[in-house]
C-alpha cells in the first residue's frame, strides 16, 4: 500500500513539541485538503460539512462548518488546534442558531482534559475533568474531516517512509481510543484496513483503499482515494457521507 508523502505530517507524528502561549492563534499553514461531505440519511440529504486543513510547523488546524439542509436553521461550527507533537491544543465546537452554544476541550496536563459547556451566554460553563490523555483523538458528532484525520493517524502508525519517497505500510487491525466532545465520554475504536476496491468515482475508475471503523454495534466503511475521505456508508444508521 503506498500513500502520499503529505499525509504524514498532519497524521499527527511524533513531532519536535512547539510551545504556544494560550494567546496564539496559529498562522495560516499549507492547506492539505479542504471540501464538502453531504450527508446523506434514508436516501435524503440531511446536512453539508464544509472543512479545511492546514499544516505548519507549530499548530495542525481542522475547521469545519457544518449546516442542515432542511431550512438552514441549524448552523454549527469547529475548530480543532493540534501541536506538532500530535497532541490536542484545543477544540471549539460553537453553534450560532438556532441557539447559541459552545463546547470546548482543552488540555490540563498529558493525562487529563477539561470539557467546558456554555449553554447561555450570560451563565458560566459547566467544567468537566475526563481522565484522557492529550494525544486522544477527537471524533465529534457528524464532523467527517475529523474521521479523515483519524485515519491518517491510523495509517501513520503503520507505515514508514521508503527510498522513493512513498509509504511502506502494514496495517493491523488496531483499537484506538477517541474522545467525543458531544457525548462527553470517550470510546473505543476497532480500526482495519480492508484492503483496496476498484469503484467508478465521478466518471473515473479509481482504486480507492478501504477501512471499517467499529464501535460498539455499529461499523462505518469508510473509501480514501489517496489520502482523502470519499465516502463513508454507516448501514446500521442508513447513513452515506460522499464528497462533492
Amino acid at each position: 500500500m503506498t500513500l502520499p508523502t503529505v499525509l504524514l505530517p498532519i497524521a499527527l507524528l511524533a513531532l519536535a513539541p512547539v510551545k504556544l502561549t494560550a494567546e496564539d492563534r496559529p498562522a495560516p499553514g499549507r492547506v492539505v485538503d479542504s471540501g464538502t461531505f453531504g450527508i446523506i440519511v434514508n436516501g435524503n440529504r440531511v446536512a453539508t460539512e464544509t472543512f479545511r486543513m492546514e499544516q505548519n510547523a507549530a499548530v495542525n488546524v481542522v475547521t469545519a462548518q457544518l449546516k442542515q439542509e432542511a431550512g438552514g436553521a441549524a448552523t454549527q461550527t469547529v475548530e480543532m488546534q493540534i501541536n506538532a507533537n500530535g497532541e490536542l491544543r484545543k477544540y471549539v465546537w460553537k453553534e450560532a442558531a438556532p441557539t447559541k452554544a459552545q463546547i470546548v476541550v482543552e488540555p490540563q496536563d498529558h493525562d487529563f482534559i477539561v470539557r467546558r459547556v456554555s449553554e447561555d451566554e450570560k451563565q458560566p460553563s459547566k467544567d468537566t475533568t475526563h481522565p484522557v490523555s492529550a494525544s486522544t483523538p477527537i471524533l465529534d458528532d457528524n464532523y467527517y474531516s475529523q474521521m479523515e484525520v483519524l485515519l491518517w493517524k491510523y495509517m501513520a502508525m503503520g507505515c514508514q517512509t521508503n527510498p522513493q519517497g512513498g509509504q511502506d505500510c502494514n496495517l493491523l487491525e488496531t483499537r484506538m481510543p477517541v474522545f467525543n466532545p458531544h457525548q462527553g465520554e470517550s470510546q473505543l475504536l476497532t480500526l482495519k484496513f480492508l484492503g483496496t476496491q476498484r469503484l467508478k468515482w465521478k466518471g473515473q475508475d479509481k482504486v480507492m483503499n478501504l477501512f471499517s471503523v467499529k464501535s460498539e454495534g455499529t461499523e462505518a466503511m469508510v473509501w480514501l482515494d489517496g489520502y482523502s475521505l470519499v465516502r463513508v456508508l454507516v448501514p446500521a444508521e442508513h447513513t452515506e457521507v460522499l464528497r462533492d
